[in-house]
């Protein structure tokens, strides 16, 4: 019986140290240039969201978060970002490292985005 209840314990721990590595869902982005607007209906006006590519022939995208990212406008950005649990067409993302900055102006970018 103490055999079966290792194997339960070790089969345990062994899911909890798989399930908690931090790179098993990371990504890697394109951050424009520039910012563009959505429309916020709890606030009932427009915002600025960053504009995200996640592989370099798609259409901008929008953003509202990226958390741990210092943007500077005029600059395109590559990041490794982590999504965040929130899951609607606001998805946000965690920066865990930038990979590049360029200064350059983002080519084919929309002015707003999700208008009311």
């Amino acid at each position: 019986m103490k055999k079966y209840l290792y194997l339960l314990f070790f089969g345990i721990i062994f899911t909890f140290i798989s399930c908690s590595s931090s790179d098993d869902h990371t990504e890697t982005i394109s951050v424009a240039s520039s910012r563009a607007t959505y429309y916020d209906p709890e606030l009932g006006k427009q915002e600025p969201c960053f504009l995200i590519k996640k592989k370099p022939n798609d259409s901008w995208d929008g953003s509202i978060i990226i958390d741990n990212f210092n943007y500077n406008p005029g600059f395109e950005y590559t990041l490794k970002v982590q999504p965040t649990g929130f899951r609607t067409e606001y998805q946000g993302y965690v920066c865990l490292k930038v990979l590049s900055k360029v200064q350059k102006k983002s080519d084919n970018l929309p002015s707003n985005l999700w208008d009311k």
